[in-house]
């Protein structure tokens, strides 16, 4: 699994398909979803989203990297698809959390 997840990091924002990603590692999609499944509980696009949405909490809530340009730099066809499933998954608009984080950096100085 960490070989695909190696590969899908390093492709973030144009991954491989599942079976592209399966011959990259010498194997077949069933057993990179089982392999994934069993490690993460996820399948391997599952995973490759969760990821996504990681990075741009970090992003979002770390740096002053444009909005627009984390949403490219992670895959997103647009900025828009971007702002709906961050906010799907964290319950705010990625601005909130930039004005939120920068408040609270602003508070700890």
């Amino acid at each position: 699994v960490t070989g695909g997840q190696k590969i899908l990091r390093k492709h973030i924002s144009n991954p491989p398909s599942l079976d592209g990603l399966a011959s990259q590692l010498g194997t077949n999609r069933r057993r990179i979803n089982e392999a994934f499944q069993a490690y993460c509980g996820l399948s391997a696009f599952e995973w490759l989203r969760e990821e996504r949405l990681r990075q741009a909490h970090y992003l979002v809530g770390s740096t002053d990297t444009p909005l627009s340009q984390i949403s490219e730099y992670l895959g997103y066809s647009t900025p828009t698809n971007f702002a709906k499933s961050f906010r799907e998954r964290y319950g705010c608009p990625p601005r909130t959390l930039r004005k939120e984080m920068q408040a609270k950096r602003a508070l700890d100085e």
